[in-house]
């Protein structure tokens, strides 16, 4: 479908960087720029959420998308916040990152708790 002298086509141009998909997320690089995407699983947490009889795994299930989408949401707009209140938060944090990997201990601390 054409748009003046623009193609779709020609809107596409801009995603040169690398795709990668996981069950959990997708990774897309447009113009330069890297963008994560994760697809909330509100319809699977109200159907788990009314379960009669939840079975273990069901449990399990339930637990790890309360973390994953509601607390990592939460998180989020805290850090937020916190940045957006402190502007030099962001410049620390990049500095605690860089400390945490040069100790080699990125593997044991958390990056939300960073």
């Amino acid at each position: 479908k054409k748009e003046g002298n623009r193609s779709a086509a020609d809107d596409l141009d801009g995603f040169d960087g690398p795709i990668d998909v996981t069950p959990n997320y997708l990774d897309v690089g447009y113009r330069g720029y890297s963008f994560r995407i994760i697809v909330r699983a509100d319809q699977e947490l109200r159907m788990l959420r009314n379960l009669l009889n939840p079975t273990q795994e069901a449990v399990a299930l339930r637990l790890s998308l309360i973390n994953r989408h509601v607390r990592g949401s939460m998180h989020h707009s805290l850090i937020h916040s916190v940045h957006t209140r402190f502007p030099s938060a962001s410049s620390v944090t990049r500095l605690a990152q860089r400390w945490v990997a040069a100790h080699m201990l990125s593997d044991m601390i958390p990056q939300e708790a960073i």
